[in-house]
């Protein structure tokens, strides 16, 4: 049974408390316990054919969808969110996910591979991202640039792919603001600092889930490459589609463990 928030706030004594808090306004919904946000529309489509979600059960959440896998006797299993793009609007989406109760929350996406050793179709599980986005420093006092998932998280998406054999990378992953400022001088950069690919999400999504102490992992799926300094588009290859649903399936299937 969902209820609205109160919009009303009470007065603040602490000068780093937020004015408006996440979920204010807003009906509840039961994310349940493990919730995945999602960076495509066709991703989220996806997801919903493997978890047999009618199409047309969703709500609303902000520019969002949320769907719903619920038990035999009502309970919500999981909850499926997108599509989602760029730092801020992600992390709107986790907070307000974290406020309705979502402990677990892994994001899937697509990024550009920035080392020569990532192709079109791979499938990353980022170890951590180096931060080049301005949300995160609203969540964390700027001491480095480097912020990282929830390693238990990880372990399950490693050790599921792995059982799958799917073969996963792991390691670090770019986060920038600006997809259109990816120039080759900050590609080489990061390069050299063993960066295996960019995306524009994600080292958001861990600084906020950290400083919660919410569990938060993320897969991605190579979709282009810019190593070589020109960039290789790879949507519509069947490398990319088929690195997509490998990502579905192992999706699927620790979904299904619980």
């Amino acid at each position: 049974m969902s209820s609205k928030t109160n919009e009303k706030e009470t007065p603040h004594n602490n000068d780093n408390e937020p004015i408006v808090k996440p979920g204010y306004g807003l009906d509840r919904m039961d994310p349940g316990p493990l919730s995945i946000m999602v960076s495509s529309r066709r991703d989220l489509r996806l997801l919903c054919d493997k978890f047999q979600i009618e199409g047309n059960r969703y709500r609303n959440l902000f520019n969002s969808r949320i769907y719903f896998k619920g038990k035999a006797e009502g309970e919500t299993l999981l909850s499926l969110t997108g599509p989602i793009i760029g730092a801020p609007y992600a992390v709107i989406i986790l907070e307000t996910l974290i406020s309705f109760g979502a402990t677990q929350i892994i994001y899937l996406g697509s990024c550009g591979a920035v080392s020569p050793e990532v192709k079109i179709g791979d499938i990353i599980i980022p170890s951590g991202c180096l931060i080049d986005e301005g949300t995160s420093r609203h969540y964390r006092s700027v001491k480095d640039d480097f912020t990282e998932p929830s390693s238990a998280l990880v372990e399950n998406l490693k050790l599921t792919a792995k059982w799958m054999k799917v073969d996963c990378r792991h390691g670090l992953i770019w986060t920038t603001d600006a997809v259109f400022r990816e120039t080759p001088g900050k590609v080489a950069g990061y390069r050299n600092r063993g960066v295996l690919a960019v995306e524009m999400e994600l080292s958001a999504l861990f600084t906020v889930g950290k400083s919660y102490g919410v569990d938060m992992a993320g897969i991605l799926v190579v979709s282009d490459e810019l190593s070589t300094l020109r960039w290789k588009p790879g949507f519509k290859t069947d490398a990319f589609k088929k690195g997509r649903m490998a990502v579905i399936d192992i999706i699927g299937e620790i979904c299904k463990s619980r």
